[in-house]
């Protein structure tokens, strides 16, 4: 009875106690049936379908009682009020059309593949393709789609386009490339810096220098031209690993004035409704956007039951900013000035730091740091022969 109830629906009937026994005799004579019966508050009530409840409660009436009919309970009371609501309606309707028209056309992307790669440019490259959210699946040809994607990239080897209803499943794999082969060309090996030899391996040439020579930059240490001469000399391609202790002196210099970037609090605003990749704005900045302003693209996907929308909405937001001139403090110059040093030195690539004398002084206007280096590294340096041979 419970899920008949609920099912149809039930309202309740009630009358004053005085009048319980008319309410009952009503039911008797008439034979209205009720899910239940009972009291409350100095009330006598039953409880029966929507249909039985308005019949019992008009009888009611005739004997002279005065009967209150209770809101509707069950399924049809939230079918009542979900048809009372238009807009609701027409929203429900309009979706359902929307879904079952957009079926042919693609709602979501997926992309998957090896480490690091870069799937926001990879939806990029499809979209450049022909095949993006909102392309239409009858005109689909995925063999297309991907041979024209591999056309056009130049890091992926391989690419699979599934779909699964209106999601494409995507899958990249890198391209894999030839390791790099020595140079076949006649070459010499020279000496990139100054300094002191301290280790030498030769792969192949001819060794001209040892092990404790000071040499000089661009002076010859493995020849690439060997033998007797003409006929008996040969070329070939010299190289060879070359460990040498040197002398670097690396300068960095910061001012105490500096451009700075400020912002005027004026901001400004346009607002997208992006579907199946055509893009709609439904709001505009009205205001003169200054000649200075950083540009912030905020965006936001929909999903549904876990599934993605073919729906975002996107924000292009103006930040003006004015540019003034700032000025460090001799701590804070000596710190930034400290700080691009170690980068400048550790892209020198030295094997090892064997040395190191760091003087810092002020000007009028900035600070200078010079690092005097003491290192080891290596200098060989391949230049291939020029002219013919």
């Amino acid at each position: 009875m419970k899920l008949f109830a609920l099912i149809f629906g039930s309202r309740r009937v009630s009358v004053d106690a005085e009048h319980g026994a008319t309410l009952l005799n009503i039911c008797m004579k008439y034979r209205f049936s009720y899910y239940k019966m009972g009291s409350f508050d100095g009330k006598t009530y039953v409880v029966g379908a929507p249909a039985v409840a308005r019949r019992i409660a008009a009888r009611c009436r005739e004997y002279g009682v005065l009967a209150e009919l209770g809101e509707l309970s069950g399924a049809p009371r939230y079918i009542a009020r979900f048809f009372s609501r238009g807009g609701l309606v027409i929203g429900t309707v309009f979706a359902a059309a929307l879904i079952a028209i957009s079926q042919n056309y693609v709602w979501d992307i997926r992309i998957s593949g090896y480490e690091g790669f870069d799937a926001a440019a990879v939806e990029a490259g499809l979209a450049e393709c022909g095949f993006a959210r909102g392309t239409d699946l009858r005109a689909f040809s995925a063999d297309a789609v991907e041979n024209l994607f591999l056309r056009n990239s130049e890091n992926i080897g391989w690419i699979s386009v599934n779909m699964k209803g209106t999601v494409a499943y995507v899958e990249v794999e890198e391209k894999k490339t030839p390791p790099k082969k020595e140079p076949s060309l006649p070459s010499n090996v020279v000496a990139s810096y100054d300094g002191e030899i301290v280790e030498m391996i030769t792969y192949s040439g001819l060794r001209v220098v040892e092990v404790g020579d000071i040499v000089r930059a661009g002076e010859l240490l493995i020849s690439g031209a060997y033998g007797e001469k003409t006929p008996g000399l040969h070329l070939t391609h010299a190289s060879g690993r070359v460990i040498a202790r040197t002398f670097r002196t690396v300068t960095v210099e910061i001012p105490f004035e500096y451009e700075e970037k400020v912002e005027t609090g004026r901001v400004f605003r346009e607002n997208y409704i992006i579907f199946f990749g055509n893009s709609i704005k439904v709001s505009r900045n009205y205001g003169n956007l200054g000649s200075t302003c950083d540009k912030i693209v905020e965006g936001e996907k929909f999903d549904f039951l876990g599934s993605s929308l073919p729906l975002e909405r996107q924000s292009d937001i103006y930040v003006e900013y004015k540019t003034v001139v700032s000025k460090r403090t001799r701590d804070e110059a000596k710190a930034l000035a400290a700080s691009e040093l170690e980068k400048k030195i550790a892209a020198l690539g030295a094997e090892q730091i064997l040395k190191r004398n760091d003087t810092v002084f002020f000007t009028d206007n900035a600070c200078i740091i010079v690092s005097e280096l003491t290192c080891l590294e290596n200098i060989a340096k391949i230049i291939e022969f020029k002219g013919s041979y």
